[in-house]
């Protein structure tokens, strides 16, 4: 892996799909929460890094 300090969140997303695909009866049902979720830690992780990198002070 090139990023060894990003292994903690794949091996998290992998558990919570695990249990995503585990609990539902059908294959579409899957994968449509699994988009919604994917959607919703997109538009998350990028709130995240504009106000981390707002943060910072940039001047030097």
């Amino acid at each position: 892996m090139a990023y060894p300090e990003r292994k903690p969140i794949y091996d998290t997303y992998k558990r919570i799909i695990t249990d995503i695909i585990d609990s539902k009866k059908y294959k579409d049902y899957a994968n449509g929460e699994i988009d919604a979720l994917d959607k919703e830690l997109l538009s998350a992780f990028k709130e995240i890094r504009i106000a981390m990198i707002s943060k910072k002070d940039w001047s030097s």
